[in-house]
């Protein structure tokens, strides 16, 4: 299997569960979080009421 593909599959997995694939997508904001051992939570979209309507 090609990087270019294990890239893809996990990109795609990222998506699947919610998160972001990358890239600021227009209506979105991503809220910085932090588990509860203290690692920091990436990826999580918040809707951006402005900018969505």
């Amino acid at each position: 299997m090609r990087v270019s593909d294990k890239t893809r599959r996990g990109l795609r997995g990222r998506v699947e569960m919610g998160k972001s694939g990358g890239g600021k997508s227009c209506g979105y904001d991503f809220v910085k979080q932090f588990s509860p051992n203290g690692e920091r939570v990436r990826g999580d979209p918040k809707i951006n009421d402005y900018e969505a309507s």
